[in-house]
Parts: structure tokens; C-alpha cells; sequence
């Protein structure tokens, strides 16, 4: 099956605190979706995103979220830092109704995300942890 999406790594940053991962494209944020090893590292957005096409992503279900929880011992979530710097991600689709933890992030683990907008999303999950930015939050607090 082709799909309409390319994974673009990115060319600036190194995903440490001090130098962060760059997000300019949404092929960029593909790429950041596509590998749980990933999800640890640090990243800023420096461009407003349109993310339309994905509306025809994966057979019309639009976006995959990155972060799952399936079980108590079989989950993974985003557990890095992505810093919006005050930019947007436009026309995010995701059509998946029949899933569990459906949003941007599906599930962010003891993560920091900052100044981080989205308008025109349109977002259908199942009948619970659905949400725009993320479906489930954990944070551990000491």
C-alpha cells in the first residue's frame, strides 16, 4: 500500500537539552513519530506546521499518536521535552473510533511540552482518553 507520508530526519539539533532536535516539517514530525527511541530526546518546533495532508495518512485514519498504553506492563510514551516555541500545528486529522489514546501525543510519560498551539484539528477516537494535544498524561511527582 503507498502512503502519502515521508519520513524526513532532521538536519539541526542533537536532541540533548542544550541543542534540540529542530521540527520544521510535518515529514519532520513523521520522523519523530515513527521510532519509540526517539521519544526521549528533546525538541523545539521553529515553523508553524500544516498538517492537512494527513487527513489521507494510513487508508484516511490521519495521524498516527505517538505514545500507546495497552497494558500495565505494554506501553510506550512520549517521555521527552518538545518545546512549541509559540508556533501551531494546523489541520491535524485523525480518524481512528475504534482506538484507544488518540491525539497528537497518545501518551506522554513524565514529559515536558511548552507553548505548543493547535487550530482546525479534527479528532475522532473512541469512547474515552481522546483529547487534541494528548489522550493520557502521567507524570510522577516526588
Amino acid at each position: 500500500m503507498l502512503e502519502a507520508q515521508t519520513s524526513t530526519p532532521l538536519s539541526a539539533g542533537n536532541g540533548t537539552v542544550g541543542n534540540p532536535y529542530q521540527i520544521t516539517t510535518l515529514n519532520n514530525l513523521y520522523w519523530l513519530s515513527q521510532d519509540t527511541n526517539r521519544w526521549n530526546l528533546n525538541y523545539i518546533q521553529v515553523a508553524d506546521i500544516d498538517a492537512s495532508s494527513t487527513s489521507s495518512w494510513y487508508s484516511g485514519q490521519g495521524w498516527m499518536p505517538m505514545g500507546y498504553a495497552n497494558a500495565p506492563t505494554d506501553y510506550s510514551g512520549f517521555s521527552g521535552t518538545y518545546n512549541g516555541k509559540g508556533h501551531v500545528i494546523s489541520n491535524l486529522y485523525i480518524n481512528r473510533p475504534l482506538s484507544y489514546l488518540v491525539g497528537f501525543f497518545g501518551f506522554l510519560y513524565n514529559a515536558r511540552i511548552d507553548s505548543l498551539g493547535f487550530t482546525n484539528a479534527n479528532i475522532n477516537g473512541g469512547d474515552e482518553a481522546v483529547g487534541v494535544l494528548a489522550a493520557m498524561v502521567y507524570q510522577y511527582v516526588l
